[in-house]
């Protein structure tokens, strides 16, 4: 990714925005989910997200903690 720009990437700003965007993903997945509460697929999906975002964002935080 960087070479491709012609800059190197600075491992700890990558980290950082990861772990931002997957905290942004969690929250607003949650949000989703709980407007389509209830019966349906959309819901169930997105309650699936929930879970798949938290789970990103504790992997994130245990490796860099």
């Amino acid at each position: 990714m960087g070479r491709a720009a012609g800059r190197s990437v600075d491992p700890k700003l990558l980290a950082f925005l990861t772990l931002a965007y997957s905290a942004f993903r969690l929250g607003r997945a949650t949000l989703a989910a709980q407007l389509l509460d209830g019966p349906g697929g959309e819901a169930a999906r997105l309650h699936r997200r929930v879970e798949d975002y938290a789970g990103r964002l504790a992997r994130h935080v245990a490796a860099t903690c």
